[in-house]
């Protein structure tokens, strides 16, 4: 996946961007290196897990002002990097450009997809919105990134608190007065490999996320907070539950009950942790 990803956005480049591999704790090192050579990327190595800690490592060491992100399960449009100037242009006001994540072709029946973002048309990204987009198709300003002092290091896959890296982001960007735009010309697939099993888990992980999420909103954002229960309560739990007893669609009817009891996990065990400047005080080794 990580070959066919860096292959697209290679091909999507200018000869002045640059392109960063972050390798995060993978247990096969050589191989990430070997791959991200092949297409002539920066590959950077980070011993600790934590998908917001590489990500951070990855900006960091970033040399221009305008940072796009993918992951390895995705492949992007062959104008996917112009695209991003296009829009940032186009939206000087912006601090960061969520593009559109489509289906693959072939997996359009894909019971519940994940991390798809498929509208047609421009959406402006700002307080009154409750979802703002995907690390998946990402694109941010180097200045906004510095102003909220990156990712929370303790969200996201393979670290404490286990998702949300990108929602708690959006959470901090729009506190500091940023907002953006959801950009469908900048395109992108996201490779629906994931099976029921691996869904019930990843569920589990969303609910754990976004209830330590809830947790920081309720010391820092009340208004954004009771969005959130919303979302998590309703959206993603009851009316997604009525939603799969409607069409008979059983053998899903738990995942929404399972990312609930994350949630309540979740926001239960980041409740007592610490905040530093609006990040997750990071537990002791």
């Amino acid at each position: 996946m990580l070959r066919r990803c860096l292959a697209s956005v290679r091909a999507s480049l200018a000869d002045h961007d640059e392109l960063i591999v972050v390798d995060s704790a993978s247990v096969d090192r050589d191989a990430v290196q070997r791959v991200g050579e092949e297409v002539g990327a920066l590959v950077l190595r980070c011993e600790r897990p934590g998908v917001n800690r590489a990500r951070n490592l990855g900006w960091s060491r970033a040399r221009h002002d305008l940072i796009g992100w993918t992951d390895d399960d995705v492949w992007v449009d062959k104008s996917w990097a112009s695209a991003i100037v296009t829009a940032f242009d186009n939206r000087p006001s912006a601090g960061f450009i969520a593009g559109r994540t489509a289906l693959p072709q072939g997996q359009q029946t894909t019971a519940r997809p994940v991390a798809i973002w498929d509208e047609d048309q421009p959406i402006f990204l700002g307080p009154a919105s409750s979802f703002l987009g995907h690390n998946a198709n990402l694109a941010i300003r180097r200045d906004a990134l510095v102003a909220i002092g990156g990712y929370d290091a303790e969200l996201g896959a393979g670290a404490r608190f286990k998702s949300a890296p990108e929602s708690d982001l959006f959470d901090r960007l729009l506190a500091h007065g940023y907002t953006g735009w959801y950009e469908p010309s900048v395109l992108a697939w996201h490779d629906q490999w994931r099976g029921s099993k691996d869904l019930f888990a990843l569920d589990w992980r969303y609910g754990v996320g976004n209830g330590a999420r809830l947790a920081k909103l309720v010391r820092t954002d009340r208004g954004r907070a009771k969005m959130l229960i919303r979302d998590m309560v309703w959206d993603a739990g009851l009316a997604e539950v009525r939603h799969h007893l409607t069409i008979g669609s059983k053998r899903y009817v738990l995942n929404p009950v399972v990312r609930m009891a994350g949630g309540v996990a979740g926001f239960a065990w980041a409740l007592p942790t610490p905040l530093d400047d609006g990040l997750y005080r990071p537990r002791r080794r």
